[in-house]
């Protein structure tokens, strides 16, 4: 994977982060969505949003749920950075499936254009892994030097990550 550096500048992490969200909202326009789904880390539980201030615990994890995104037929997907595992949990059936151990530190996640995997950012060993939804492989797609975070595809399907260790964004 080459890396091309997009934006470099000396940034905090908290400013890092805000621009890797600003720049997810304006990559992903034409998406609307009044619904959310989200983490509650201290008390290891899958959260749906569906509306303002109004919350529901759809499971719970039993360990720190960290990084979630949606993937095809609405079934969420997230790591467990203290069980080191990525899982899909379907809303309508409430099952929970492993599909992939043995990482060290997962944080973040993107569904790829096609929507038949995931990439998954592991920051303790500085590369990004693919995971195919169908069979649950698992693949090296990035191997460092650098540590990647905050994983989006534009509409041109084109992927960007924040590495820590640049201070860059980079695509």
């Amino acid at each position: 994977m080459q890396i091309r550096h997009v934006m470099t500048r000396f940034l905090s992490r908290g400013v890092r982060a805000a621009l890797m969200l600003a720049l997810t909202a304006v990559l992903l326009q034409s998406a609307s969505a009044t619904e959310f789904v989200g983490v509650d880390i201290v008390n290891g539980k899958l959260l749906y949003m569906p509306t303002p201030k109004t919350v529901f615990t759809l499971a719970n994890t039993g360990t720190k749920p960290d990084g979630v995104i949606l993937g095809s037929d609405e079934l969420i997907i997230y790591a467990l950075a203290g069980a080191v595992e990525v899982h899909s949990f379907n809303p309508y059936s409430k099952v929970d499936t492993t599909l992939a151990t043995g990482l060290t530190s997962p944080a973040n996640m993107v569904l790829e254009p096609g929507c038949k995997s995931i990439l998954v950012s592991d920051i303790g060993v500085n590369k990004i892994f693919r995971i195919m939804l169908a069979t649950h492989a698992l693949t090296t797609f990035y191997s460092g030097p650098d540590k990647i975070e905050g994983l989006v595809y534009d509409p041109h399907s084109d992927l960007f990550g924040n590495d820590q260790t640049l201070n860059a964004i980079v695509e």
